[in-house]
């Protein structure tokens, strides 16, 4: 029953924390810094269909500057940020009942797949929050991709270190299996996110580099 219990949580965590990570880009990391600089939120949607759909904010600041622009707009990738990475250190150092890790680590890989994806692709291809970026100066193509795959690579070790612990109890020796499988849905989200933007062709370089990425790096655990 305990096994069973934990995979229904484990799927429905899935679900509702995608909900929660986008709300929390759009909300919280665009919409609360629209509302610290004096403005109002006008509009929001948060997708239930990410990637394959993006969410999105409307915001009124009269008077608005370049600079509380460039805040504002890099928000949502600066606050999902910190706070994916904040969880994991939280979820690395202290030890908690299945009920909470779960969720949380969730949330934090949902942000971190979201951010991770974001500067990646929008550095191949610059769509939404990075194509405003790359136009306001703040990043490059080239930085983007750059601190896309850095994020990538370090939520990739801490997120594999948290989800063997998280697995381990209910799968044993099966864990490092089902960790695979986990990160072999990575390939499907850009996949997902050029198919909604009608670029799908752009995707293969990423999915190439995931797969390869991926299959190097668990080759050696899965021995």
């Amino acid at each position: 029953m305990t096994v069973r219990l934990f995979v229904l949580t484990f799927i429905l965590a899935a679900f509702f924390m995608k909900i929660a990570s986008e709300a929390i880009h759009e909300l919280l990391g665009h919409g609360s810094i629209v509302l610290i600089f004096g403005g109002q939120i006008a509009d929001f949607y948060i997708s239930i269909l990410w990637p394959f759909e993006l969410s999105h904010i409307d915001w009124v600041l009269p008077g608005e500057t370049s600079s509380q622009t460039v805040w504002i707009i890099g928000g949502g990738v600066l606050v999902s940020s910190i706070l994916s990475f904040l969880i994991q250190m939280l979820l690395l150092r202290k030890k908690s009942r299945w009920q909470l890790s779960v969720p949380l680590f969730w949330l934090s890989f949902w942000c971190y797949a979201s951010v991770a994806g974001y500067l990646i692709l929008g550095g191949i291809s610059p769509f939404g929050d990075i194509q405003k970026l790359i136009q306001l100066g703040v990043l490059s193509q080239v930085s983007s991709i750059a601190i896309g795959v850095m994020i990538f690579l370090a939520g990739f070790i801490t997120l594999s270190i948290i989800l063997h612990e998280t697995l381990n109890p209910f799968l044993g020796l099966n864990t490092k299996w089902a960790i695979l499988a986990f990160w072999s849905i990575m390939p499907t989200l850009p996949i997902l996110t050029a198919v909604g933007r009608g670029a799908l062709v752009l995707t293969a370089p990423f999915a190439g580099f995931i797969l390869s990425l991926l299959s190097h790096i668990t080759k050696s655990q899965l021995k």
